[in-house]
């Protein structure tokens, strides 16, 4: 249940930071959307306020680092995950399964090679066994889809005897991704040389998604749109479903509410940041009075931000095109 909740919210997420590219607009114009449709426009927030809202932040940061934990969970031969955006600004590669790996060479060697010889590539696959080469290092053996074979793609470390620790915690039936260069095909098997693990890519897209979620809470809201997204966003469901939120961060099972009014809320959501669902959404008294609440206390943070004039609803920054703010 938490797995299908979790999912909801990054596809909201996704949309949200993704969608921007194709709706060219300004920051302002996002922001109207989260004004109060009432009017009562919040312009005092007393002291049990801030401390609530000082509170969410620190709650934000922790479900920041859970989405980047999930995200480097998500890597896979289909789709896209932020951390592979993030890791194609500093290398170029190409992202290919074991198991493809193995396929396309076995039918067409010559035309892989021109493929993939020397190129950096980013190997997804499970492990079949480990075995040791001539020169006595650790050689991955990683699945195929003959599964007559236990034998598939074979990959050396470029450095084995710093990564030893992490190739002697290796298993049969583990899921790993490598940095590796290809180095076609040797007798029966298709090689990749210089593997590497992502530990340092891994940790410095970790501490730079944190730096700029920091940036953009201390003002800077062009420093990065997925995380001025994910702050706002973050913010909503927050106070939406506190509880809900904080069971995620810490890693409790399931939630009081029910499914399906955690994904009727999320769709609520949606429709609050005027994402298309993906149902049609009537609006009951309840979603209206729920939405109403959100606007409000999107609005109250926003004030304290100070990105949003108390008394007149305005822009305290300077607007910008919201396209042209970095994703990451």
């Amino acid at each position: 249940m938490y797995k299908s909740l979790y999912n909801a919210c990054l596809v909201l997420l996704f949309n949200l930071v993704f969608t921007s590219l194709v709706q060219a607009k300004p920051l302002s114009e996002y922001i109207k959307k989260l004004t109060p449709d009432d009017d009562i426009i919040t312009d005092t927030i007393n002291d049990e306020e801030l401390a609530l809202i000082a509170e969410r932040e620190q709650d934000i940061k922790k479900f920041y680092d859970f989405i980047i934990t999930d995200d480097l969970k998500k890597i896979s031969p289909s789709g896209k995950t932020v951390f592979e955006q993030f890791l194609a600004e500093k290398i170029e590669f190409i992202k290919l399964s074991s198991i493809d790996y193995y396929s396309l060479y076995k039918q067409d060697p010559a035309d892989s090679d021109s493929k993939y010889l020397g190129k950096t590539i980013m190997l997804l696959g499970t492990v079949e066994n480990i075995d040791t080469s001539d020169d006595k290092n650790p050689v991955l053996h990683l699945d195929t889809d003959d599964r007559r074979l236990r034998d598939g793609t074979h990959a050396t470390f470029k450095d084995p005897e710093r990564d030893k620790s992490k190739i002697a915690r290796l298993s049969s039936g583990d899921y790993i991704h490598l940095l590796c260069l290809g180095n076609g095909i040797s007798g029966k098997f298709p090689v990749l040389k210089d593997c590497e693990f992502m530990d340092d890519y891994e940790a410095e897209y970790r501490k730079t998604l944190h730096e700029k979620l920091d940036a953009v809470m201390n003002g800077d809201l062009q420093a990065s749109r997925f995380a001025l997204v994910s702050l706002i966003f973050s913010y909503a469901f927050l106070v939406d479903e506190p509880k809900v939120m904080r069971d995620l961060i810490k890693g409790k099972t399931a939630p009081s509410l029910a499914s399906q009014t955690l994904k009727h809320n999320i769709l609520v959501l949606m429709w609050l940041f005027d994402v298309e669902t993906p149902v049609p959404l009537v609006l009951s008294h309840k979603d209206k009075l729920q939405a109403r609440l959100l606007k409000h206390e999107i609005w109250k943070y926003l004030i304290v931000k100070k990105i949003i004039d108390p008394k007149k609803g305005k822009l305290l920054v300077k607007d910008f095109d919201f396209d042209n703010t970095p994703i990451l």
